[in-house]
């Protein structure tokens, strides 16, 4: 058992504060799109993150789950409406439907929020919001310029089986890591540049995700379990050395929760027990 390093947050008073502050925020959201208002879906979605983390901290599952899909479905919303072809969508809020226009304004967006969403698909087991955002994929993919995360995602849906399979995809991967080349996003323009501690990054915690992908389909159990026990191993250490204790972003891994609940779809066993991994996420 890998236990959640200690936490020193009031975590019993922020779950009661986060768990007020979720009907409001979703309340606020119902009235400013009933009202035709300007509403940046991606920035209202967070709060179902938010409110999933506390819950799984405080043992509340259904408070969680309450969470994660209101996170989905509100983040899945926000890619159909950038990147959507029709001019209006119909959105669902405390069980009402709205229908909102699209945006003419493109927010920023990128393959990693796409990617965080698609797992948060996986986890739950929701194949309508994972196939609404497969189908948006060549689309946002067309404004993101990252190499890795380009061939990261196509390496995911290839996984998943939604895509043609390369046979030198993983190697890709691994040649666009010891590059160290990164895309940045700046007010003069957008581009690609070499960045070591973005190396290390992916290093650390991208590619080691993708190994899980890579030996799940190959049905690898062992090799599955090892290198989901490397991560943890490494995650708690690099937290405590990095005095990040209570970085609340920290405390739940949802990409590894989203890839184990992959693996355990191919019929592989996780023997592997964390608290980083909520246990009834991939039941």
């Amino acid at each position: 058992m890998i236990s959640r390093h200690k936490i020193t947050r009031d975590l019993k008073k922020e779950f009661e504060f986060v768990k007020d502050r979720f009907p409001n925020t979703s309340r606020k959201l119902k009235k400013r799109v009933s009202n035709d208002l300007i509403v940046n879906l991606s920035a209202y979605k967070n709060i179902g993150k938010e409110l999933s983390i506390f819950s799984i901290l405080n043992e509340d599952n259904e408070e969680a789950i309450k969470g994660l899909r209101f996170y989905l479905n509100i983040g899945t919303k926000h890619f159909q409406r950038e990147f959507g072809s029709g001019q209006t969508l119909v959105i669902t809020i405390e069980n009402e439907h709205f229908e909102i226009e699209k945006t003419n304004k493109r927010e920023k967006v990128s393959l990693f929020n796409w990617w965080e969403l698609l797992n948060i698909s996986l986890i739950l087991k929701e194949t309508s919001c994972r196939n609404a955002l497969i189908e948006l994929y060549e689309l946002v993919a067309k404004e993101d310029k990252d190499p890795y995360w380009n061939r990261f995602t196509q390496f995911t849906l290839m996984c998943l089986g939604t895509r043609t399979p390369e046979d030198t995809i993983f190697e890709d991967l691994k040649s666009i890591v010891n590059s160290g080349v990164v895309a940045f996003y700046a007010i003069s323009g957008n581009g690609l540049t070499k960045s070591e501690e973005g190396k290390k990054l992916r290093e650390r915690i991208w590619l080691p995700i993708a190994e899980i992908y890579n030996y799940s389909i190959k049905l690898e159990s062992q090799k599955v379990n090892d290198k989901i026990e490397s991560i943890l191993i490494s995650k708690k250490e690099w937290i405590i050395q990095n005095k990040e204790e209570d970085n609340s972003s920290l405390w739940i891994d949802f990409a590894l929760t989203a890839v184990c609940a992959f693996a355990k779809e191919k019929g592989i066993v996780i023997n592997v027990k964390s608290d980083y991994i909520p246990e009834f996420l991939i039941k």
